[in-house]
C-alpha cells in the first residue's frame, strides 16, 4: 500500500477513494449527513449537429492536431495520456458553475484508443505532409508479436456469419486483438487491410474511428503508388459497403480522403460513392460537399451538383466564404450547358439570392457570359446596367465579355462604339491585356466587313494606341515610322500578335496584287524569329493560329500550294533545343485539303484525308464539305454523291454549305449505286466473292478469298498512297 517513502501509492489511493465513495452513499442517513440534492439536469440526446461538431474536432480534420498527435506519440507514456482525441462522443458537464456552456461534447478515451493513436501516428507519418521535422518513421511500429497471428486467423476465415464467430475465433479481448491485427495489415499488406475491413464489417459494428483511420491510410497509400483496376474496384466496393452502418455511429471519412479517392476512381465509381454517402448518412463537412459539387458540375452532372450545394447549405455552409462563391460560380457556368441554359442561369441566380448569397461582379460576369453564348446580347447588357445601378464596379472581364458579345453583331457600329467607350470609361484599358486584345479583335472584324480597303490601317492605329509596336516592326508588318509611337505601352499578348498577323495577310490577299511571294517572305521571316526564339515570336508557334493564317493565305492561289506544304512540313519539324511547337490540327489539315480541292487537285485532297486518318484525326464537317465542294466545282456528280455518303457514314449530316454544293451538280445524272452506303457496298462485294467460290474445295475457297482480300487491300493502298 505504501511506497519506500511511506506514502500511499496511486493504486491504493484510488481503492480508498472508491471505498469512501461507496460507504458515503450506502450508509444510513441517521449515521451521516446527506448532501443537499442538486437540481436535476434534463437529459438531452445528442443531435446530429452536436455529434458532427464533435467529430470535426478530431485530429483528422486539422493539420495542427495531426502534428500535435504525432509529436505526442513520439514522447513518453506519461505525456501522451492527456492527448486522447479518439473515442466516442459524450456530453461532459461544465467544470465551473455558472459557465456559459453548461455542457460540452468531448471524446472519451480508453487504453485501446491511446494505443491506436500512438501506433497509427507512427504509421501515418509517411503520408503526413504537415510534419516538418527530420524524423524518419519506422516501416513497422513496435506492435505486439501476436498481431500477425491474429491477423492471419481473421483473414483465413474468409467470412464470418456475425461478430460472435470472430469473438470465438480470437478468444478473450477479441476487440483489442482485432485492433492489433488491423495495425499489422496496415504496416505490412494494404490489400489485407481492405480484406480485413470487408470481412469484419458485421453488426454490431466495430469502432468507426479505427475504420476511418484505416481507410484514410489505404487511400493515401494508393494515391502515392500505382493501383490496378481490380484493386481500385475492390477498394470502392469495400468503402461503399462499410459506410452502411445502420443503427450505429456513421463513419467520419475526411474530405481529404474522399478527394484523394476521387482522383483514383472512374465517373461510374464516383457516382456509386456519392450514392453510398447519401444513403448511409455519412457525416461530411460542408466544405467537402462543395468539393463534391464542383466535381459533379465539371463532369456534366448538373442536378446532382446543385443538390450537393443545397446539402452544404443545410449543413451550415458559410455562404459568404470564397469556397462557396467559387462553387456557385462553377455551377452557374455549367448551367449554360443545360437545355435553355440562360433561363436556368437566371433562375439559379434567384435561388442563390434567396439562400443569402450576395451577387458580386464575378457571378454577374458568369451570367453575362452565358447570355452572350446564348446569343442574347440584350440580356447581357441588361445585367451590366443592373450591375452598375447596384454600385458594383465592372472589372476587365465584364467589358471583355461585352466585347465578345459585340462580335455576334459585328456589323452594328453603334453597339460596338458604345461598348468600347464604356470600357475606356470604367477601366484603364491601356493596362489590361484582356480588354485591349478584345478591342483590337472587334475593330478588325468590324472594319474588314465594313471598309476592307482601309481596315488594316484603322486596326494598326488602334494597336499602336494600346500595345508596343516593336514586335510587329521587326516582323515587317508595321513600317518603321511606328517604331517610337507606342513607347511605354503594354507588351503585346500572343493572341493580339496572331490577330495582327492574320489581319495583315487578309489585307494582302484582298488587294489586287495578291503577292504570294511577299507572303512567303513574311512567313520565312516569322519562322526565323521562331527558330531563334526571339521574344515574343518564339511563343507564337505554341498554337496553330498563325500557322493556319499563313495556310489560308497560301491556298488562295495555285502558286501558293507548295508554300502551304512547306508550312505543314515546318509544323512537323522539331524546333531547336526541343522547344514546344504546335502540331497540325484538324483545322490545319482541313485548310490544307481545302486548298487542293479549291484548285481541282482532288487526288491530293484525298491523300490529305488519308494522312489525317493515319494521324488518328477524325475529319469534321468542314473537311467533308471542302471535299464535296471540290468535286462539285469539277462537275463530278457521282464523286460528289459518293463523298456525301462517306460523310454521312461518318455521322455528319448535310448543312447549308453541303446543300449549296449540291446545287452545282445535276442529280439526275447520278447513278443509283452512288447513293448506297459503304457498308452495303462491302456486303455486296462479299456476297459476289462467296458466289464465285461456291462448289470448290474448302481449302481452295479460303485461298481465293484471302487472295481477293489482299488484292482489294493493295488497290486501296495504291489509291490512297500519300505523297504530300
Amino acid at each position: 500500500m505504501r511506497d519506500s517513502r511511506g506514502h500511499l501509492n496511486r493504486r491504493s489511493t484510488r481503492v480508498l477513494e472508491v471505498f469512501w465513495y461507496n460507504n458515503e452513499h450506502v450508509r444510513d442517513g441517521k449515521d451521516a449527513k446527506r448532501k443537499p440534492e442538486e437540481p436535476t439536469r434534463t437529459k438531452r440526446s445528442l443531435t446530429r449537429a452536436d455529434v458532427q461538431k464533435a467529430y470535426y474536432q478530431r485530429w483528422s480534420t486539422s493539420q495542427a492536431l495531426v502534428k500535435s498527435r504525432w509529436t505526442v506519440a513520439k514522447g513518453d507514456q506519461k505525456v501522451r495520456t492527456k492527448w486522447s482525441p479518439l473515442g466516442r462522443p459524450v456530453r461532459r458537464k461544465a467544470r465551473e458553475e455558472g459557465a456559459e456552456n453548461k455542457d460540452e461534447i468531448v471524446f472519451s478515451a480508453d487504453g485501446n484508443a491511446l494505443y491506436w493513436n500512438h501506433h497509427f501516428a507512427k504509421l501515418n507519418a509517411r503520408h503526413d505532409t504537415a510534419l516538418t521535422h527530420d524524423f524518419t518513421p519506422r516501416t513497422t511500429p513496435n506492435l505486439i508479436f501476436l498481431s500477425r497471428k491474429w491477423a492471419t486467423r481473421i483473414l483465413s476465415a474468409k467470412k464470418f456469419g456475425d461478430l460472435e464467430e470472430m469473438a470465438t475465433l480470437l478468444g478473450r479481448d477479441w476487440r483489442r486483438k482485432w485492433m492489433h491485427a488491423l495495425l499489422w495489415t496496415m504496416a505490412n499488406s494494404i490489400d489485407d487491410t481492405i480484406r480485413l475491413l470487408e470481412i469484419t464489417h458485421l453488426s454490431p459494428y466495430l469502432p468507426a474511428a479505427y475504420i476511418t483511420d484505416a481507410l484514410a491510410f489505404v487511400v493515401q497509400h494508393h494515391a502515392k503508388h500505382s493501383i490496378s483496376d481490380d484493386t481500385r474496384k475492390h477498394l470502392v466496393h469495400v468503402i461503399c459497403t462499410i459506410m452502411e452502418r445502420p443503427g450505429t455511429t456513421p463513419l467520419q471519412i475526411t474530405g481529404n480522403t474522399l478527394r484523394r479517392l476521387l482522383q483514383l476512381c472512374t465517373e461510374d465509381e464516383i457516382s456509386r460513392l456519392f450514392e453510398s454517402v447519401v444513403l448511409s448518412g455519412t457525416l461530411l463537412h460542408w466544405n467537402t460537399r462543395l468539393h463534391y459539387s464542383t466535381y459533379l458540375a465539371h463532369h456534366g452532372r448538373f442536378d446532382q451538383a446543385l443538390d450537393m450545394l443545397l446539402d452544404a447549405v443545410s449543413d451550415g455552409a458559410d455562404v459568404g466564404s470564397r469556397q462557396f462563391e467559387s462553387c456557385c460560380a462553377t455551377i452557374l457556368r455549367k448551367a449554360a450547358d443545360q437545355p435553355d441554359g440562360l433561363r436556368v442561369s437566371l433562375r439559379l441566380v434567384q435561388n442563390l439570392s434567396d439562400i443569402g448569397v450576395t451577387l458580386n461582379v464575378q457571378l454577374c460576369n458568369i451570367v453575362m457570359l452565358n447570355a452572350v453564348e446564348a446569343n442574347d446580347l440584350k440580356t447581357a447588357f441588361s445585367i451590366y446596367h443592373s450591375l452598375v445601378d447596384n454600385d458594383l464596379h465592372a472589372d476587365e472581364y465584364t467589358h471583355a465579355i461585352l466585347l465578345k458579345g459585340c462580335k455576334t453583331v459585328i456589323e452594328n457600329s453603334e453597339t460596338l462604339n458604345t461598348t468600347i467607350r464604356q470600357a475606356i470609361a470604367d477601366v484603364e484599358v491601356r493596362n489590361l491585356n484582356v480588354v485591349a486584345t478584345e478591342i483590337v479583335h472587334c475593330l478588325c472584324l468590324h472594319h474588314f466587313q465594313i471598309d476592307p480597303e482601309n481596315a488594316f490601317t484603322t486596326v494598326s492605329e488602334a494597336y499602336t494606341q494600346l500595345f508596343d509596336t516593336e514586335a510587329l516592326v521587326n516582323l515587317g508588318i508595321l513600317p518603321q515610322r511606328y517604331e517610337n509611337k507606342s513607347m511605354n505601352r503594354m507588351k503585346p499578348t500572343i493572341p493580339v500578335l496572331g490577330i495582327m498577323v492574320a489581319a495583315h495577310l487578309q489585307n494582302i490577299v484582298q488587294s489586287q496584287s495578291r503577292n504570294i511571294g511577299h507572303i512567303h517572305e513574311l512567313y520565312r521571316r516569322w519562322r526565323s524569329l521562331v527558330e531563334h526564339d526571339v521574344r515574343p515570336h518564339g511563343h507564337t508557334a505554341n498554337k496553330d493560329y498563325i500557322f493556319n493564317s499563313f495556310l489560308m493565305a497560301f491556298v488562295q492561289d495555285p502558286t501558293g500550294l507548295s508554300y502551304a506544304a512547306e508550312v505543314i512540313r515546318d509544323m512537323q519539324t522539331p524546333l531547336p533545343n526541343n522547344r514546344s511547337q504546335a502540331k497540325p490540327s484538324v483545322r490545319t489539315w482541313s485548310i490544307f485539303l481545302h486548298g487542293f480541292a479549291k484548285h481541282g487537285k482532288m487526288e491530293l485532297a484525298e491523300q490529305v484525308l488519308t494522312y489525317m486518318r493515319e494521324k488518328n484525326m477524325k475529319p469534321n464537317e468542314v473537311t467533308w464539305n471542302s471535299l464535296i465542294g471540290g468535286y462539285a466545282r469539277l462537275g463530278k456528280s457521282n464523286e460528289t454523291v459518293e463523298t456525301f455518303v462517306r460523310m454521312r457514314d461518318e455521322g455528319f449530316e448535310a448543312d447549308t454549305v453541303t446543300q449549296r454544293h449540291f446545287g452545282k451538280i445535276k442529280l439526275d445524272s447520278v447513278r443509283a449505286s452512288a447513293w448506297g452506303s459503304s457498308e452495303q457496298k462491302k456486303e455486296s462485294e462479299q456476297q459476289a466473292e462467296s458466289k464465285e467460290a461456291h462448289g470448290q474445295q474448302q481449302i481452295v475457297d479460303e485461298q481465293r478469298v484471302d487472295d481477293k482480300a489482299d488484292s482489294t487491300n493493295e488497290l486501296v493502298d495504291g489509291v490512297y498512297t500519300l505523297s504530300v
